[in-house]
């Protein structure tokens, strides 16, 4: 058996904690004067302090076996985390009794480097059930919120909470918007139903208002 140690050093991050090296063992061949070995992964871990800049660095990793010696260069790029923000809906979203409606929930991030995820969670009025297509999301992403009202679901204004999370250190982004649960079409008595389409694709209901007989009354002298 053979040792293979791999070492970092990159002599002008003065900032850097000490990396430790790490070795691992090869089992020989059959033949006494002939090694073969198999494939393996080292995971290295590379910690910053407070007092390391921010900037492109080339850190250079040596493998040493005895004799036999291999080096390689990485990039890295050490910066702050960037931050990230939640978009929902400008505008009320309307959905009808037993249908559903479909928006998108975007996580964009700020400056800086993205070495995390960020998970979605949405709160919603009794009778409408939330769903995401994904629930946790690399920024710049995207999740489709599916909302669908149930039958018994109460007609009228109310609101969507969106809570998302970032994994690395819990911070929190809460976002709302408002919704709308319509009546389900052509159930309204004496109104008329209509729908607001794109295309084919019916996109919101609307209803005229009850067709009601006014009297004129006339003053006298």
């Amino acid at each position: 058996m053979f040792a293979q140690k791999l070492l970092c050093s990159e002599p002008s991050l003065a900032g850097w904690r000490e990396i430790a090296a790490k070795t691992c063992f090869y089992r020989s061949g059959a033949s006494p004067t002939k090694r073969t070995s198999k494939a393996s992964r080292l995971t290295m871990t590379i910690s910053t302090t407070g007092s390391i800049a921010a900037n492109n660095y080339s850190p250079a990793m040596a493998a040493t076996s005895g004799s036999l010696q291999h080096t390689a260069t990485e990039a890295l790029t050490v910066g702050n985390r960037a931050d990230f923000s939640v978009d929902v809906p400008s505008q009320t979203v309307n959905v009808a009794l037993s249908s559903s409606n479909q928006s998108s929930i975007n996580v964009t991030p700020g400056q800086g480097i993205v070495d995390y995820t960020v998970s979605l969670q949405v709160s919603a009025p009794a009778g409408v059930n939330a769903s995401f297509s994904s629930t946790t999301v690399t920024p710049p992403a995207f999740s489709t919120l599916t909302l669908s009202a149930a039958a018994t679901a109460s007609t009228g204004p109310s609101t969507i909470a969106i809570t998302t999370t970032r994994n690395v250190d819990n911070k929190t982004v809460t976002s709302a918007f408002p919704i709308y649960i319509d009546p389900r079409p052509g159930t309204i008595p004496g109104n008329r139903t209509n729908r607001v389409r794109v295309g084919r694709n019916p996109i919101a209901a609307y209803y005229d208002a009850p067709r009601t007989r006014w009297n004129t009354h006339t003053a006298g002298p």
